[in-house]
């Protein structure tokens, strides 16, 4: 596979657009202005409250889940947004989708349009995943519930909100039923999405398939040999896992596994565009065996194929680089990205991260007070002890991160 040199390069700069003629900016610019009107003559136009606040759902008519992993949102790829969530006060429930663009326009209906439901099931619920097509439509992961076992299914929209299919994802090349199910999804460029989810039988572990718009399956494959689900550990303990694209049509997995009567451990994994497993069948193990609690993995592609994960340790963020093939490229441990002296609490966790334009990675993580770091492809920590982001007397959590581009 190719690779981009590091050595000192950084992106290209844009060419000047040439004075006497219309720019290739301009035209689209005006193309994406004409649709936007014309798509916006069918829905409720415009932010609706003070603000620039648009209503998703309208909540008379809707009850939408208070559940965390009820609601999801995603880029549409057009400057707009798309938003599935579980609508608990039907009978059977339903999860239902909305698409909102750049200006507020709820291009779907003001009530979006519903996943539609199987007449056998006995309706659908949360975790809810969202991820665009790369057309303006959307794939949505949902829980189908049936007497005695939930089954995951994957829906797709069109770029106007029409239902085309649904893809089952009822084990396929095992044997078994889900239950406690969690679900990620990786748009690709080309439209097609990458999705992981938890498998609990016939052995508990991370599966990943990669579908098209049409509805074909083109690969299905284990992440990992072995996983140990969405128990509780202990009191408000889970675990935990999270995706990433690798940038070149990969998905890049990161999980906090609990073996019975073992210390925790923390893996990483690499599947090619092809399904191919690039960091052995059960991936690479970053972390295991300490004492102390540590749990949280994320992960973020560092734009040539390889990773970057941060966990949380004690309190403290602490990360490790992968090259493409799985190698650790910082010392052993990782590094530190907050120590004890800082002025941020040591009970602070979940870490979110995105990448920064420049192959390295940005870093929001805490409780009470948040604090965010940036951190370069070789280890470098380029703000200091971090930058406090918002602090205040009260527990803060569940923090996100997202790159301005």
């Amino acid at each position: 596979m190719s690779t981009r040199s590091l050595n000192g390069k950084s992106p290209s700069t844009p060419r000047p657009i040439k004075r006497g003629g219309p720019s290739r900016c301009f035209v689209l610019l005006t193309c994406l202005i004409i649709l936007q009107a014309v798509l916006a003559t069918a829905a409720q136009a415009g932010w609706e409250y003070s603000g620039s606040k648009a209503e998703v759902f309208d909540l008379d008519a809707y009850q939408m889940s208070a559940d965390p992993e009820g609601i999801a949102a995603c880029s549409d790829g057009f400057g707009g947004l798309i938003v599935a969530a579980y609508d608990a006060l039907g009978s059977p429930s339903q999860i239902r989708v909305s698409r909102i663009a750049h200006d507020g326009t709820e291009i779907w209906g003001q009530g979006g349009v519903p996943v539609p439901r199987e007449l056998e099931s006995l309706g659908q619920r949360s975790p809810v995943a969202v991820a665009p097509d790369a057309s303006g439509g959307a794939y949505v992961g949902y829980i189908s519930m049936w007497s005695g076992y939930d089954l995951f299914r994957l829906a797709h929209f069109t770029a106007s909100g029409n239902y085309d299919h649904a893809f089952s994802v009822d084990n396929p090349g095992t044997v078994g039923e889900y239950n406690h199910l969690s679900i990620k999804l990786v748009p690709l460029a080309n439209g097609d999405v990458i999705a992981v989810w938890t498998q609990r039988s016939p052995t508990r572990k991370l599966h990943a398939a990669r579908f098209n718009t049409a509805g074909a399956l083109q690969w299905h494959t284990d992440v990992n040999q072995d996983y140990s689900h969405r128990d509780m550990v202990v009191t408000n303990t889970y675990t935990t896992w999270n995706v990433a694209s690798d940038m070149l049509d990969g998905v890049l997995v990161t999980w906090l596994r609990l073996p019975a009567g073992n210390p925790p451990e923390i893996g990483a994994q690499r599947l090619g565009p092809d399904s191919g497993v690039w960091w052995g069948n059960d991936g690479h193990l970053l972390w295991s065996g300490y004492t102390l609690d540590f749990h949280d993995p994320v992960i973020v592609g560092d734009v040539i194929g390889g990773a970057f994960v941060v966990m949380s340790h004690q309190g403290r963020a602490r990360a490790q680089h992968l090259d493409p093939w799985g190698a650790e490229m910082w010392a052993s441990g990782g590094i530190l990205l907050q120590d004890s002296g800082t002025p941020y609490w040591a009970t602070s966790t979940r870490p979110a991260v995105c990448e920064d334009g420049a192959y390295g990675f940005i870093v929001v993580h805490g409780n009470v007070d948040l604090f965010a770091q940036r951190v370069d492809y070789w280890g470098s920590l380029l703000w200091g002890t971090g930058v406090a982001v918002g602090p205040r007397a009260g527990d803060q959590n569940r923090a996100d991160i997202v790159t301005d581009g």
